[in-house]
């Protein structure tokens, strides 16, 4: 689904944070999401997570958090989310703050 569609349903009420799974995993002393776009859908309607399950992180995510950044200032892991069109489509839409994190 587009990213906008859930956040609106999130607004609306017809999604609740607890429909939305983070997977969190521990970097450097730090929680991190393996699932930035559920955060940031969560994020952007204003929510905070509450179906959050903590992961032993495989290679292929901790090789994202090496990946060179999509925006300036938005490192993963950062307080920043580069909100793209989609998985294969890497245009940035906007940038998402993390709630509490700034």
């Amino acid at each position: 689904r587009l990213l906008d569609c859930v956040i609106s349903d999130l607004e609306q009420g017809l999604l609740t944070s607890k429909d939305i799974r983070i997977a969190v995993f521990e970097f450097q002393g730090q929680s991190v999401s393996a699932n930035t776009r559920g955060l940031t859908v969560l994020s952007d309607a204003g929510l905070l997570p509450t179906n959050i399950v903590r992961i032993k992180p495989g290679p292929r995510i901790l090789d994202r958090l090496f990946e060179t950044p999509l925006v300036p200032n938005a490192p993963l892991p950062g307080p920043r989310v580069p909100m793209t069109q989609s998985r294969r489509d890497l245009r940035v839409i906007r940038v998402i703050v993390i709630p509490g994190t700034e």
